[in-house]
């Protein structure tokens, strides 16, 4: 593997962290990981496709241990806020134009790029994403209750959200510790991404876009359906099934998850040559 290049940003109030590996050469491939887990989910994905590949993982605004001392609010972690940070750490990187592949919040960060910034993007794949939902004032008392349960009991509270984002025991164990290192910042992200609506980006974006189902992700399938007809909308756009994959797909099913995006990814790169 590649040396991987570890850098912390604290830029105009922004808390990130990026870890850099790959040809320098290749196209760029970027990671964002969802609500209260940090680039370090994507460590497989680093080694698996640096030879091919430029690879940069990021912790959004806040993530990661190194900034639980740190004070926040929710503002700082609008939608908007958390794209302009890729744009900034990719900026540093003097990476114009790139792939981008989130988790989760991570997809929605994607889906804001696409509707602010499409001419950055290269592709784009969600994972855990739905495009839409509707929580209403509900979602101020969703944060209120993990900011309470981290304070009280972080070890039961994430623990118990480990356990239902994957049926792997090696793998709750790992989501867990993602979870415990960010838990500082989960409540006030959660409280960003509970009303939204990209439905309308994925229906009509010009951008390669890969939708990953993960079969055992039973609370975002639940709201997937609209999702899944905005995308069948779409002729730019395809979608791929994941089976025995849950919420963190690459953690649960790591080489049938690179193939897939490696797929999607030479696809992407085959049409842009041609």
């Amino acid at each position: 593997m590649s040396t991987v290049n570890h850098v912390i940003v604290e830029k105009n109030g922004r808390l990130l962290e990026i870890f850099d590996s790959g040809f320098s050469h290749g196209p760029t491939v970027v990671f964002v990981h969802g609500a209260g887990s940090n680039a370090s989910q994507f460590a497989h994905e680093h080694e698996r496709l640096c030879q091919d590949f430029r690879v940069v993982s990021i912790s959004l605004h806040g993530h990661g241990p190194q900034f639980k001392d740190r004070k926040f609010t929710s503002e700082e972690f609008r939608l908007d806020k958390l794209a302009g940070d890729v744009l900034l750490c990719m900026d540093l990187l003097h990476q114009e134009r790139f792939h981008f592949v989130g988790n989760s919040a991570g997809g929605l960060v994607g889906l804001e790029l696409a509707k602010q910034f499409p001419e950055r993007l290269l592709s784009l794949c969600t994972f855990g994403t739905t495009g839409k939902l509707s929580f209403g004032a509900l979602v101020h008392l969703i944060a209120g209750i993990d900011k309470l349960m981290i304070w009280m009991n972080p070890q039961g509270y994430l623990g118990f959200a480990a356990r239902n984002s994957s049926r792997k025991m090696e793998v709750q164990e790992k989501v867990k510790a993602l979870l415990l290192a960010s838990c500082h910042a989960t409540p006030y992200i959660r409280s960003q991404i509970g009303n939204y609506d990209y439905l309308n980006v994925i229906r009509t974006m010009e951008l390669p876009y890969l939708l990953m189902e993960c079969e055992h992700d039973s609370e975002i399938n639940k709201t997937l359906a609209t999702t899944l007809d905005a995308a069948k909308a779409n002729p730019h756009a395809k979608k791929v099934f994941l089976q025995e994959a849950g919420h963190f797909a690459n953690l649960d099913q790591p080489a049938l998850f690179v193939q897939l995006l490696k797929a999607h990814l030479n696809d992407v790169e085959a049409r842009r040559e041609n």
